[in-house]
């Protein structure tokens, strides 16, 4: 049974190849290549509600609804909707009740933050984080108290040749960025830096930062 059940998630998934949510390549993991296939958006918000249905209607799995609070939208596909701090975010993601697909701690009480690379089936409507759980991170807090990102698989591949692809991207980072962009190993990464890199990696394609978060 289990194992009918990961099959059917893959078919879901591969039901997603125009959003690339299930595209693992030699650059997974790479940020720049997580802001192309997150199609759909990317923010960073609190979950605070879930709703699984079993109907197969989208899904032969069944599919989860699941509610964010918005606390930034750093890019949004549909641009004419402008998405403020605390408003929130709808979406129905493919798998329910499965350990292959991301679940999220929804309660505002535990005020748990993610920072979400999320890509959409135009045909399905149905949703996942880029390359399932690479595109689900944690924000938290330093010693210092700022938000730091913290990533879970491939998370030391994660600005991986961005700058080779990507050679003008050098002259634009300060030195915290590229302090930041030239580090290999799995600690986290400051908020504030990593998403400027994400809003210059891809300029026309992402909303500008609204002060200091």
């Amino acid at each position: 049974m289990k194992l009918i059940r990961f099959f059917a998630v893959l078919a879901v998934l591969f039901t997603l190849s125009n959003a690339h949510a299930f595209q693992v390549t030699r650059d997974s993991g790479s940020l720049d290549t997580m802001i192309e296939d997150a199609n759909a958006a990317i923010f960073r918000g609190i979950c605070i509600g879930s709703e699984p249905s079993t109907t197969n209607e989208l899904s032969v799995t069944g599919h989860t609804t699941y509610t964010f609070k918005i606390l930034e939208m750093i890019k949004l596909a549909d641009f004419a909707k402008a998405y403020q701090k605390d408003d929130t975010f709808t979406f129905k993601q493919a798998g329910l009740n499965t350990k292959w697909m991301p679940r999220y701690a929804c309660s505002p009480a535990r005020n748990h933050e993610y920072l979400l690379f999320l890509s959409c089936s135009e045909d399905s409507g149905l949703c996942a984080p880029v390359g399932v759980v690479l595109g689900v991170m944690n924000v938290t807090r330093d010693k210092d108290g700022r938000a730091v990102v913290r990533g879970g698989i491939n998370w030391e591949n994660r600005f991986k040749g961005v700058t080779e692809r990507r050679q003008s991207l050098r002259k634009s980072l300060t030195e915290e960025e590229s302090a930041a962009m030239s580090r290999t190993d799995t600690s986290p990464v400051p908020y504030d830096e990593f998403t400027s890199i994400i809003r210059k990696i891809e300029p026309a394609k992402t909303i500008p930062a609204r002060g200091t978060r």
